[in-house]
C-alpha cells in the first residue's frame, strides 16, 4: 500500500513511500544514487481516519536487512491512477517476501552491474585478441625463417651453425632518462614591447677571469689562464683504430649469410611463453624496455657476415632558416635542472631548427665537456636570451655564423683580439734566434691562415723574455700548448695552468684507439634520425660525439637528417665509418675521448700538431734534414712540395713536430714505425 510520496531533491523523480517504518530514514534514490530523506507531507497520518488500523504480524513488520530490488521502486511518473485494494483482514496478511522498499547502502543498480559484466567480457576479448595476434604473429615468423632456411640450403652448401651467436638486443626508446625532461612551451602570442625575462641560472662552480698569464717565479707573466676552479673535468678516454686507414689490399669479399637454425628444444617454448607472460600477468615479470618502431628485432648474426658497405643515403629537402627570427621566438616557459650541455642544445635545435655546433677548443678552454650539467629557467623569454641563460655562466656564448649558432668564447665587447704576453725564457733563452725560431714555429703550424702573415688579423711579436701575441682566445690555447708540449719534450716544467692533459705528448689518435675499440649493437633497418643515433653510439662506446653541422649543411645533411645503420658487435670507429662514408662524411679524433663528425673537406683542412720521439735516426737518414726529406716524400708519393703541412726535428728533445691532417698523421706514425731506429 502506497503511504506518500516523496520528490528526490537531485533528479526530481517522485517516489512512492509504501512502508512507513522508512520515515525519518535517509534512503538511497533508486535512479541517481542520491540520498533521500523520508518525511511525510503535512498533514499526513499514518492510519486514514475512516478506516480501522490494519493489525500486522510481527514477521511482517522486521523488513530484511538486504538490498531492496528494484521492482519494490516504481516511477509514480509512468504510473496510472493508484487504486488501493480493500483492507484485507489481519489474518490473510502475510509477511512480506521481497527486499525492503528503500535500497541499503550495499545496493548496486542493474545498470551498474551490467557495466561492470561488459567491462570484464570487453577486456577478457582485447586480451584473447593480442594472444591470438602474438601467436599468429610467432607462427609467420618461424614458417617465413624455415622456409628462407631452405631456400639457401637448396642452393649453398650447409655451413655450421655457430651455437653462441649472439643476437641483437632491441635498442632501447628515444632520449637518456638520466636528464630530466625540459618543459618548455612557445607563448601564445608575442608581447608587442619584449618585456625583460625573469631569469634564473645556476652560477658556475667557481668565478671565471679571461684568460691571461700568472706572474712566473722571476717576475715574468707566464701563460694561463686565470680561472680558479675548472668548471668540468673533460672525459678521459682511451684509443681506437685510425677510422681513414686505407686497406692494404683489395676487400675481401662478404661471406654469404649463414642460413640461421632455430633451437626447437623445450626451452625455446618456454622462453617465447615468458614473452607473452606481461600480456597474461603483468605482475608476473616487467617486460623489457620497449622496441621502437624503427628497430626491429634480428636474427643472430656472426659479426664476421656484416659488412661495412652502407646502401648510399638520399638528402632530405634543403631547409631555410631566418636566424634572427628564430632567435627571437618566445618561449613561454622553460626549466632545465642539470641536463647536460649536448641535450640543452639538441632541445634548441629542435626548438628553433636552428643548427648549432660547438667549437672543441672553446670547451677545451673553458674544461667543459659535452655531459656538463646545466640548470636554468626562463619565463617569457627568447630563444636568444635561454641561450644566453644557459651558456654565460659556463664562460661561453652562442656566435652566429651565416644561418646557424656557434657555441664558442664569447667575443670581446670592442669585437677586437686578446693579447697575452708569454714568458718563454726557458725554451729559447736570452737568445734572439731562437726566440725568432719559436715564433715562426707557431705562425707556421697553429692556424697559419689566422695570422697577419697570412692575410689574418693574428700579431705575434718578440719581446725577450717573451712572445706577446695578439689572437683569438682559442688560437691563443693552441699557440701555448704547443709551447707547453714542446717543454714537456725537453722535460721542462709547465708555465701556464691550462689543463695538464692538454699537454701529453701522445698522439690523440693512439690516445682514442682503445675508446674507438669499443665493440658496440645497434640495430637500426628503417631510416632514424640521424642525431639519436649518433647519441645511442656515445651512449653504448663511451665518447663523445660532437657534430660539425656548418660543414653537413653545405653537403645537404640537416639536423633533421635521417639514416640507417645495423652492427653486431662491431668496434664504434668502424660503425661510424659504415654510417659516414654513404653520406660522403668522416670524423676526427678532438682528444681521448671525443670526436666530431664532419666533412672530408674540413678534416684535411684541420692540422692536428703531434710529438713524435726520435731517439736515434735511422742508419738510412744519418740527419735530421735527411730524415724529413724521406718522410715529406712518403707521405706525397715522391711529391715534396704537395705537402699540406709541416715537418720540424726538435734537436734538443728529439722529437720530430708534425702539423698535419689527421689521416696524414696516421701515415706518417706508420712509416716511422716501419723505419725504425
Amino acid at each position: 500500500m502506497e503511504l506518500f510520496s516523496i520528490t528526490c531533491t537531485t533528479c526530481q523523480q517522485r517516489l512512492l513511500v509504501r512502508d512507513a517504518s522508512t520515515i525519518g530514514e535517509i534512503q538511497i534514490c533508486p535512479k541517481c544514487g542520491s540520498m533521500v530523506l523520508v518525511e511525510p507531507p503535512p498533514g499526513w497520518s499514518e492510519t486514514p481516519e475512516d478506516q480501522p488500523p490494519i493489525a500486522v504480524p510481527e514477521e511482517a513488520a522486521k523488513l530484511s536487512a538486504e538490498p531492496p530490488a528494484e521492482r519494490d521502486w516504481q516511477d509514480a511518473d509512468a504510473e496510472g491512477p493508484t487504486v488501493e485494494a480493500p483492507p484485507l483482514p489481519a489474518a490473510d496478511i502475510e509477511p512480506p517476501d521481497s527486499e525492503p522498499i528503500l535500497p541499503t547502502d550495499d545496493w548496486t543498480s542493474q545498470a551498474a552491474r551490467q557495466r561492470q559484466q561488459w567491462l570484464m567480457l570487453g577486456g577478457a576479448a582485447v586480451i584473447g585478441i593480442a594472444l591470438s595476434f602474438g601467436l599468429v604473429g610467432f607462427l609467420a615468423f618461424r614458417a617465413a625463417n624455415k622456409s628462407t632456411a631452405e631456400n639457401a640450403n637448396a642452393s649453398v652448401a650447409p655451413e655450421p651453425v655457430v651455437a653462441d651467436s649472439a643476437k641483437l638486443p632491441a635498442e632501447p626508446p628515444a632520449e637518456p632518462v638520466a636528464d630530466p625532461a625540459p618543459a618548455a612551451q612557445p607563448a601564445a602570442q608575442p608581447a608587442a614591447q619584449p618585456a625583460a625575462p625573469s631569469v634564473e641560472s645556476k652560477p658556475p662552480a667557481a668565478p671565471l677571469s679571461p684568460v691571461m698569464d700568472q706572474p712566473s717565479a722571476d717576475g715574468q707573466a707566464a701563460a694561463g689562464d686565470t680561472r680558479d676552479e675548472p668548471l668540468a673535468e673533460p672525459v678521459v678516454s682511451p684509443p681506437s683504430p685510425a677510422p681513414d686507414a686505407p686497406p692494404s689490399g683489395p676487400p675481401p669479399a662478404a661471406p654469404a649469410p649463414k642460413p640461421q637454425e632455430f633451437n626447437l628444444a623445450p626451452g625455446s617454448l618456454s622462453e617465447t611463453l615468458k614473452a607473452f607472460a606481461p600480456f597474461i600477468d603483468p605482475d608476473a615479470n616487467p617486460p623489457p624496455e620497449a622496441m621502437d618502431a624503427t628497430e626491429q628485432d634480428m636474427p643472430a648474426l656472426d659479426p664476421q657476415a656484416i659488412t661495412t658497405e652502407q646502401p648510399s643515403v638520399p638528402r632530405p629537402e634543403p631547409r631555410e632558416v631566418d636566424l634572427s627570427a628564430r632567435l627571437q621566438d618566445r618561449i613561454a616557459e622553460a626549466e632545465f635542472a642539470d641536463v647536460t650541455l649536448k641535450n640543452f642544445l639538441r632541445f634548441v635545435m629542435n626548438f628553433s631548427t636552428i643548427p648549432v655546433s660547438v667549437d672543441p677548443d672553446a670547451l677545451a678552454l673553458m674544461r667543459v665537456t659535452p655531459r656538463t650539467k646545466i640548470t636554468v629557467r626562463i619565463v617569457d623569454a627568447t630563444v636568444d636570451q635561454l641561450l644566453t641563460a644557459a651558456l654565460s655562466p659556463l664562460q661561453l656564448a652562442h656566435v652566429p655564423v651565416g644561418q646557424q649558432l656557434v657555441v664558442t668564447r664569447p667575443p670581446l665587447p670592442d669585437g677586437g683580439l686578446r693579447t697575452i704576453p708569454h714568458n718563454v725564457s726557458d725554451l729559447a733563452g736570452n737568445d734572439p734566434d731562437q726566440l725568432g725560431r719559436l715564433a715562426e714555429l707557431i705562425v707556421e703550424m697553429v692556424e697559419p691562415a689566422s695570422w697577419e702573415a697570412a692575410g689574418g688579423t693574428g700579431v705575434i711579436r718578440e719581446e725577450l723574455p717573451s712572445l706577446v701575441i695578439q689572437q683569438q682566445e682559442t688560437v691563443l690555447l693552441q699557440a701555448i700548448v704547443l709551447c707547453e708540449r714542446l717543454r714537456a719534450a725537453r722535460s721542462l716544467p709547465p708555465q701556464s695552468k691550462f689543463n695538464p692533459d692538454l699537454f701529453s705528448l701522445e698522439p690523440r689518435l693512439v690516445r682514442s684507439a682503445q675508446r674507438l675499440a669499443t665493440p658496440v649493437t645497434l640495430n637500426f633497418p628503417q631510416p632514424t634520425a640521424f642525431t639519436r643515433i649518433l647519441d645511442r653510439l656515445s651512449d653504448e662506446g663511451g665518447v663523445e660525439i660532437l657534430v660539425d653541422w656548418q660543414a653537413l649543411v653545405e653537403l645537404g645533411w640537416p639536423p633533421d637528417t635521417e639514416t640507417t645503420v645495423t652492427a653486431n658487435q662491431q668496434p664504434i670507429g668502424d660503425v661510424l665509418n659504415a654510417m659516414l662514408q654513404p653520406m660522403e662524411l668522416t670524423y676526427r679524433v678532438v682528444d681521448a675521448g671525443t670526436v666530431q663528425v664532419t666533412s672530408p673537406a674540413n678534416a684535411e683542412a684541420r692540422w692536428d700538431i703531434e710529438f713524435y720521439p726520435v731517439p736515434t735516426l735511422p742508419a738510412t737518414r744519418e740527419t735530421p734534414e735527411a730524415l724529413l726529406t724521406w718522410l715529406r716524400s712518403e707521405l706525397t708519393d715522391g711529391n715534396p712540395a704537395a705537402l699540406s703541412g709541416v715537418l720540424v726535428f726538435d734537436a734538443p728533445s728529439r722529437h720530430l713536430i708534425a702539423a698535419l691532417p689527421q689521416t696524414q698523421q696516421r701515415k706518417l706514425a706508420e712509416r716511422l714505425r716501419d723505419a725504425g731506429p
